[in-house]
């Protein structure tokens, strides 16, 4: 139940879902080609820093602002442009 709790609002708020996803994308293609790698698996996000190995903080920490950034920005342009579409 809570599953279907939890997708169903975000299928109501589409837009910031569907930029999620893809921002997150963009975060993770350019955390693998500067090669970060953790210690172990454990958590995602931004609290995932206590499994990152050292020499690789500060770019993970930069693919996280890039997921960030990516998703604000492709949430304000399908607002824009695809949810005008859907008003008019």
């Amino acid at each position: 139940m809570f599953a279907y709790v939890s997708f169903d609002t975000n299928t109501l708020l589409r837009f910031p879902f569907y930029a999620a996803l893809i921002g997150g994308g963009i975060g993770a293609a350019y955390a693998t080609m500067v090669h970060v790698l953790s210690v172990s698996q454990g958590p995602c996000g931004i609290i995932g820093v206590i499994c990152i190995r050292p020499d690789c903080m500060v770019q993970f920490l930069v693919s996280t602002i890039i997921a960030i950034v990516c998703t604000f920005i492709i949430t304000l342009t399908f607002g824009k442009t695809i949810g005008r579409k859907q008003i008019a």
